[in-house]
């Protein structure tokens, strides 16, 4: 598993934490599948098909297509989604996000580092869970 990647994107930048994908998009970017597809393919390449999940960092303002969250699911070993949100705007739409994505746990923060440990602890809960292993 590469757990020292960076890579840079036209719709932003992807970076690893622990079992955690961090996204920030660019200002004005639209999310949609087309997104999380190339998202999904580069965390896939590094975790080789391990559990993993994905924080989307909002630092800046852009849209989202809701419907993606129905097709995250096609993401292989993608479990998880952490919301790191900076505004009361930001924190209004992660309710309607949530009547989307139903198949993978979807959860808010205010801090990163919060949404990092969480994020990580899932993985690793879901890791144990397949190997029989509490020793991770």
């Amino acid at each position: 598993m590469d757990t020292e990647s960076t890579a840079n994107f036209s719709f932003g930048s992807l970076q690893i934490a622990g079992n955690t994908v961090i996204g920030t998009l660019n200002e004005g970017v639209e999310a949609n599948w087309s997104l999380l597809e190339q998202v999904a393919l580069w965390a896939q390449q590094r975790f080789d098909g391990a559990p993993w999940a994905y924080i989307s960092n909002r630092v800046n303002s852009y849209s989202i297509d809701p419907l993606v969250y129905h097709r995250a699911i096609e993401c292989k070993g993608l479990i998880a989604i952490a919301l790191v949100c900076r505004n009361e705007q930001q924190i209004r739409n992660v309710s309607v996000e949530k009547l989307y994505c139903r198949d993978i746990t979807l959860q808010h923060f205010l801090d990163l580092q919060q949404a990092i440990d969480w994020s990580n602890n899932i993985v690793d809960e879901a890791i144990k869970a397949s190997t029989g292993d509490d020793m991770i």
